[in-house]
C-alpha cells in the first residue's frame, strides 16, 4: 500500500487476520510466535512492545506494532476467567516512541 492506512482499515485487517481468526491470532503471532504478521495489502506488522495478561490478575493489556513506518497501540483487557479481550474493550491508536529518563533509589 502506497498511502498510509486509516485506523479503520487497520482494525478491519486485524479482525480479518488469518481468514477471520481475528485480533487474538494477530496478537499471538506478534507477541509469542513470529513477531511479525502479514496484513495483506497493508504490509507486514512487526512487534515493537507489549504488556500481556498474567494469570489471576485483571488488567489492561496492550500491544505496540510498527506498520509502514508508523507505530500503533492496540489495547484490551485481560482477566483469568475470560482471557484476553481485544474487541470489546480494545482501542487502536497511532503512537510514537518517546524516550523518558527516570530516577530510582537503590539500597547502598
Amino acid at each position: 500500500m502506497t498511502t498510509k492506512p486509516t485506523l479503520n482499515e487497520i482494525h478491519e485487517a486485524l479482525r480479518a487476520y488469518k481468514n477471520n481468526d481475528g485480533i487474538e491470532e494477530f496478537v499471538e503471532d506478534l507477541t509469542w510466535n513470529k513477531k511479525t504478521a502479514d496484513l495483506g495489502s497493508l504490509g507486514v506488522a512487526t512487534h515493537a512492545d507489549s504488556k500481556v495478561g498474567i494469570e489471576g490478575e485483571g488488567e489492561h493489556i496492550w500491544l505496540v506494532f510498527e506498520l509502514g513506518g508508523s507505530f500503533y497501540r492496540l489495547t484490551g483487557y485481560y482477566n483469568s476467567y475470560d482471557g484476553s479481550n481485544w474487541d470489546e474493550y480494545g482501542d487502536l491508536e497511532e503512537v510514537k516512541p518517546v524516550q523518558k529518563t527516570i530516577t530510582v533509589y537503590e539500597k547502598i
